[in-house]
């Protein structure tokens, strides 16, 4: 099921400093601190994303691309990624670590969380920056 392998961004000080639009994937090595690979992307499961078929499906029509990198250690000689649990902190971890927008261990989302629905008003949650979503 995907709900079990959905997890919060933080709240150790990470959450919220990294773009919204980001959704993180990594493959884990022996232990959260170690990355197999890890891959930043913005990931859209909307039919404007994937696509629709149009004039008698004759054509493929997407209306919003998306990015997405994948770092791989191989790429920098290494057999796998050191993670910095501290994103935007000022201590000298190695060079060869890997900082990620979200705390260590993850938390699962429980079953009282609810997503985030782009027609619905969020007046009582405003963002890091004050901003409250209020579609017209």
């Amino acid at each position: 099921m995907v709900a079990s392998r959905l997890y919060h961004c933080g709240t150790q000080g990470n959450k919220g400093k990294a773009p919204a639009f980001t959704d993180s994937v990594g493959g884990s090595g022996r232990d959260l601190l170690e990355r197999a690979f890890e891959g930043l992307l913005s990931a859209n499961l909307s039919k404007a994303a994937w696509g629709a078929l149009e004039k008698n499906g004759a054509q493929l029509m997407i209306r919003s691309y998306e990015l997405g990198v994948l770092f791989l250690p191989s790429a920098f000689g290494l057999d796998s990624f050191k993670v910095k649990q501290k994103f935007f902190s000022d201590n000298q971890e190695p060079t060869a670590s890997f900082p990620v927008p979200y705390d260590l261990p993850p938390e699962l989302y429980g079953s009282k969380d609810r997503p985030w629905i782009w027609n619905i008003p969020y007046i009582k949650a405003p963002d890091t920056h004050g901003n409250m979503w209020v579609p017209s």
